[in-house]
């Protein structure tokens, strides 16, 4: 591990550890993070800005236990610390968080717990520094390549290499450390086709990913393809008079947001205040015609940031639910073991390629100009900027539509065999489902 980043821990979390041994506070929890980042910023393929920084700070938990009428109350409050606080600062922050604590009266509820002992994640001995990473130069020629047309570009481009080092210590032993490297960034992909259009895209992958470079490149090809089909779409309203296509076909990152709904009702954090009603061997559906759902829980990371250790869970196997999620607090209200809260997921994707999926007259939409998940009643839809209709004759792209529906409530679900790789999101290209 770079020497700076354990330096740099070392220092910030023993002042830390200072201020709250001076003023007496028993349950904790830090988590420190230092950060070495390269940032990279284009102007069509012009170069304007090259720069690194290196940051660290900790979010502080400070913890306080109460009782009020024989009820035991846990109440906490969280503080930003750097390096750049006196010994004086900490001192103050600490004190003003512990009786900020005392007026949140969330019942008591265990600290996760640890062995006393430092703990380094393997992936310390990996990605030692980013020099060791792809370099935003690297990213920044993975995404030009296939931007060689003059009237649909990449218009400008923020590349940023994120390796960082993370500490995480608590009052009852938790004491474990990871470094993790992240590739992220947003581009605008423009065409001036006809109408002059811009479309935004950000993407994000993990140093783990072993096709970022294939699956990258063929993000922002799409990318373009969707700006100039976008630059020539017509009105939906003038396109579509009767309606009477009976498929929609879904793609792109409404998927992560549409099937995170799964993952959101089956967190402790959901169930304990009845917002949800999942339950471990419970089906999240009883509609047999559609495709069978099976999710994967996929860290990018091996610690939460209270320091749970995070795993790989199959959390729904063929529609049915077979893990509650749960940080320390909801985990313990609902007497289950707490798993860590998560928000990467994998999909396992379906049988029917998008191609059979287009075989009849089909809405398909790619791009929502604000895609909206009602994470309650699994609500879901939007206006959308480019979609596709297809008359049983020709394809035309299309804009200025809308697509509603619900989660619950979708009838002949269809997953794409073909893939897509994120940061958040493994699984499915597409999906379809009857009107």
């Amino acid at each position: 591990m770079n020497q700076n980043f354990k330096q740099d821990d070392i220092s910030l979390n023993n002042r830390i550890l200072d201020a709250l041994s001076e003023n007496d506070i028993q349950n904790f929890l830090i988590h420190t993070k230092t950060t070495d980042s390269e940032e990279l910023f284009f102007v069509k393929k012009e170069k304007v800005l090259h720069r690194g920084k290196h940051v660290i700070h900790s979010d502080v938990t400070i913890y306080h236990d109460f009782e009020i009428d024989g009820q035991a109350y846990r109440g906490s409050f969280t503080f930003t610390a750097n390096l750049n606080m006196s010994a004086e600062e900490l001192s103050k922050k600490v004190k003003n968080a512990y009786t900020s604590a005392h007026s949140v009266k969330n019942p008591y509820y265990k600290l996760p717990s640890g062995s006393q002992m430092f703990s380094e994640h393997e992936s310390d001995t990996a990605a030692t520094s980013v020099s060791d990473l792809l370099r935003a130069d690297d990213i920044a020629a993975v995404i030009y390549k296939n931007d060689s047309s003059e009237q649909t570009f990449i218009n400008s481009l923020e590349i940023f290499v994120n390796h960082a080092y993370v500490h995480i210590i608590n009052s009852n032993g938790v004491n474990v450390s990871f470094a993790n490297a992240v590739y992220e960034g947003e581009f605008v992909a423009q065409s001036t086709v006809s109408e002059d259009v811009e479309l935004y895209r950000d993407f994000k992958y993990s140093s783990k990913d072993t096709n970022l470079e294939d699956s990258l490149s063929e993000y922002v090809t799409t990318s373009l393809q969707a700006a100039h089909d976008r630059s020539i779409a017509r009105p939906f309203a003038d396109v579509v008079k009767d309606e009477s296509y009976k498929k929609i076909i879904l793609k792109g990152n409404c998927l992560y947001d549409l099937f995170k709904y799964y993952l959101v009702k089956s967190d402790a954090s959901m169930i304990y205040p009845e917002y949800s009603k999942y339950a471990i061997d419970d089906f999240i559906t009883s509609d047999v015609s559609n495709e069978k759902i099976s999710m994967t829980l996929a860290p990018n990371i091996p610690y939460s940031d209270e320091g749970i250790e995070l795993r790989s869970l199959n959390i729904i196997k063929d529609n049915q639910i077979r893990f509650i999620t749960g940080n320390a607090m909801y985990a313990a209200y609902l007497g289950i073991e707490p798993t860590g809260t998560y928000d990467s997921y994998s999909l396992l994707s379906g049988d029917t390629s998008i191609e059979e999926m287009k075989s009849e007259p089909f809405l398909m939409v790619s791009d929502f100009s604000d895609f909206q998940m009602d994470e309650f009643t699994g609500a879901f839809g939007g206006e959308f900027r480019l979609g596709y209709y297809f008359d049983g004759e020709t394809v035309t792209p299309v804009t200025a539509g809308s697509v509603n529906g619900n989660i619950n409530e979708l009838k002949g679900l269809k997953l794409s065999k073909e893939t897509r790789n994120s940061y958040h999101y493994n699984g499915t290209v597409a999906i379809s489902y009857n009107k």
